[in-house]
């Protein structure tokens, strides 16, 4: 099955495996520019439920189609989550 996989309107199942012991560690997902822009100004926030790996991660969200403009980056870290949970 292809990667990313959206579930709902809300969700979005994203699962790869990354070899770290052989000079990897940098995983990376985009999505193409909305052909409607979402309008996001009336959220206060963004919120994310992840199953982690004890590894930190960033979210990275821009709101002009210019890769090299301004964006909205915030790193967190997260708690590893044995097989099966």
């Amino acid at each position: 099955m292809p990667w990313p996989r959206i579930q709902s309107n809300l969700a979005l199942w994203w699962h790869r495996a990354l070899a770290t012991g052989t000079g990897g560690g940098f995983v990376s997902m985009r999505t193409r520019n909305f052909s409607t822009p979402l309008n996001l100004s009336t959220f206060d926030g963004i919120t994310m439920r992840v199953r982690g790996d004890g590894m930190r991660y960033k979210l990275i969200l821009r709101d002009d189609t210019d890769f090299f403009a301004l964006s909205y980056q915030a790193s967190f870290d997260t708690v590893e989550v044995g097989p099966g949970r």
